[in-house]
C-alpha cells in the first residue's frame, strides 16, 4: 500500500496554487492518511461484496440442488450475481476518501490534535486567511510529525477485510471443486450458464418441454451424459398437487437409455430426472413441464394405393398407415380426428404435404417415413 497519492483540493476539483501554498507539509501530510484509508475502504467493499457473493453462490446453489427451479429462475439468480460482481467491481475502482473525513478520521485516532487538523483544513480553504494560521498549522505539523500516517491508519486495518476476503474465495472454491457434485454442478452453471455444458456432467431428458394431447401417454426417456448412474428416477409434480412423485426409470437400450411412461396424461406436469451413483451423489437434470391441450388425435386412416401402370397391380385400400409400394406408387389419405384437422399437414420424409379438411396425397419416391403434423 502505498503512502504518496497527489490529492485534490478539499471540495474535490483540481489542486490550485492558493491551497498548495497554505502548508505542503501538511498538505503531504493528509495526502499519504487519505491513500491508506482510501485503500482500507476498497478492500472492505472487496470483503463485502465477495462475501455476499460466496453465501449467495452456496445458496442458490442448494436450492437448485434440491428444489430443482425452472430455467427462468436460474436465469435470474445468474443476473443477480452477476449484477453484485459488477456493482463490487465499481464500488471498489471509484472509491475515494475526502480530506475533510480524512481529517476526522486522524482526529478520533490520535487525540493529541486537538482539533486543530480539522481547524487548520477549514481555514487553509478560506478565501482570506487568518492571521494565525501558521502558527497552526505549526502545532498540527509538530503533532503530524510525532503521528506518522501509519499510526492514524494502522496497516493491521487491513487485516479484518482481507481475513473476510479470504473466507469468502475458500468457500468459492469449495463451492467448485470440493463439494458434492449435486452442489458444485449447480453452482458452476449459476455463473457460466451453458458455457461448459458439454464437459459437465448432466442428464440428457426427452421429451423436455412438451405439449401433448389430453389423455395420451407420455414417453420419457433419460440418458447420464459424462458419468456413470446406477438409478436414473423420474420426479413429477401434477398440477395442484402441490408435491413430488418419485419413480424408478427402467433400461431401455444398451446404451444407458431408462424409460418411463405417463399414463393418460390430463393435467400439466413438471418433471426431473434425478440420477444416483454420480461421483458426490445424486445429481438432478433441468426442470421441464408437460403441458395437456385438446389436440386433434387421429381416430381413422385410409389410405388408397395406385400402383404405377408397368406393374399391372391393381390399386387397393387399407386402413392402416404403413405403406409397401414400389417406386411411383401413388398414396391417397383421409384422415379423421377428433376435431377438425384445420392447419393439420402430412410429414413424408421430412416433407410437408398439404392436408385438406383430412385428405391428401404423396407419391413413394423412397424407403422413409410419414405423419401427421
Amino acid at each position: 500500500m502505498t503512502d504518496t497519492e497527489p490529492h485534490p483540493d478539499p471540495e474535490g476539483t483540481a489542486p490550485s496554487a492558493t491551497w498548495a501554498s497554505a502548508n505542503p507539509a501538511m498538505d503531504r501530510y493528509l495526502g499519504r492518511c487519505r491513500t491508506r484509508l482510501k485503500w482500507i475502504a476498497r478492500f472492505r467493499i472487496a470483503a463485502l461484496g465477495v462475501s455476499l457473493l460466496a453465501v449467495l453462490t452456496v445458496s442458490l446453489a442448494a436450492m437448485a440442488a434440491y428444489v430443482v427451479p425452472s430455467e427462468g429462475w436460474i436465469v435470474a439468480a445468474r443476473v443477480l450475481l452477476y449484477a453484485i460482481g459488477v456493482a463490487t467491481i465499481v464500488a471498489f475502482v471509484l472509491r475515494r476518501i475526502g480530506l475533510r473525513r480524512t481529517a476526522r478520521h486522524v482526529e478520533r485516532r490520535i487525540p493529541a490534535f486537538d482539533g486543530r487538523l480539522i481547524t487548520w483544513l477549514d481555514a487553509s480553504r478560506r478565501q482570506r486567511r487568518p492571521a494565525l494560521l501558521p502558527n497552526l498549522a505549526g502545532h498540527a505539523l509538530e503533532v503530524a510529525e510525532a503521528h506518522p500516517p501509519g499510526r492514524a491508519a494502522p496497516t493491521w486495518l487491513l487485516l479484518p477485510p482481507l481475513a473476510v476476503l479470504a473466507a469468502a474465495a475458500l468457500t468459492l472454491y469449495l463451492a467448485y471443486d470440493a463439494a458434492p457434485a449435486s452442489w458444485r454442478l449447480p453452482a458452476e452453471r449459476l455463473w457460466t450458464g451453458d458455457l461448459l455444458a458439454d464437459t459437465r456432467p448432466t442428464i440428457i431428458v426427452e421429451p423436455g418441454d412438451v405439449v401433448v394431447p389430453r389423455g395420451s401417454d407420455v414417453l420419457l426417456r433419460a440418458k447420464a451424459h459424462g458419468f456413470a448412474a446406477d438409478i436414473l428416477a423420474v420426479n413429477a409434480s401434477f398440477a395442484g398437487s402441490g408435491s413430488w412423485e418419485r419413480a424408478t426409470m427402467l433400461p431401455a437400450s444398451g446404451d444407458g437409455t431408462h424409460e418411463f411412461v405417463l399414463v393418460a396424461v390430463n393435467e400439466a406436469v413438471d418433471y426431473y430426472v434425478s440420477a444416483g451413483g454420480a461421483r458426490g451423489g445424486r445429481l438432478n437434470s433441468d426442470r421441464f413441464r408437460i403441458e395437456v391441450a385438446d389436440l386433434p388425435v387421429v381416430e381413422d386412416i385410409e389410405l388408397a394405393l395406385d400402383y404405377p401402370a408397368w406393374t399391372n397391380l391393381a390399386s387397393t385400400t387399407q386402413d392402416h398407415g404403413d405403406v409397401a409400394g414400389v417406386e411411383g406408387t401413388r398414396v391417397g389419405t383421409r384422415i379423421r380426428a377428433s376435431l377438425p384437422l384445420d392447419d393439420a399437414h402430412l410429414v413424408v420424409n421430412d416433407q410437408e404435404v398439404d392436408l385438406d379438411d383430412g385428405v391428401g396425397a404423396f407419391t413413394v419416391e423412397a424407403p422413409g417415413t410419414w405423419h401427421v403434423a
